[in-house]
């Protein structure tokens, strides 16, 4: 399960710290990359994060080599467990120097590109 919200950013920080002292789940609070005035909320239950969803595609599929993409402090977590964590370039600087690579923004589709060029280039 996964909540989510986005608003004020003053008030999903005060929110925030309100739930992590009164529920049993994880509560994340981060900037909107692209609003600087937004903040986005996350709770996920128990046992659920983007590293263990991460761990489970793993698992799940066989892969020999996992790589994620990430923006925002979210993606921290998944980008820990992943084989090769690339950043987009208007990303975060804490997800930035977490990073194996650093593409072009996601705002010009460097993420497909990306893709396409790196693993679809026979087709």
């Amino acid at each position: 399960m996964l909540q989510f919200a986005i608003g004020e950013a003053e008030r999903i920080y005060a929110v925030a710290e309100q739930l992590r002292n009164r529920i049993g789940c994880a509560v994340s609070a981060y900037p909107d990359i692209f609003h600087h005035d937004l903040a986005m909320l996350e709770i996920f239950a128990p046992g659920v994060s983007k590293a263990a969803a991460t761990e489970r595609l793993r698992s799940l599929t066989g892969a020999d080599e996992v790589v994620v993409f990430g923006d925002n402090l979210n993606d921290l977590p998944m980008m820990a467990v992943a084989d090769r964590a690339i950043a987009v370039g208007n990303a975060l600087e804490a997800v930035r120097d977490a990073a194996d690579e650093i593409i072009g923004a996601n705002s010009t589709d460097s993420v497909a590109r990306y893709i396409a060029t790196h693993y679809f280039r026979d087709r």
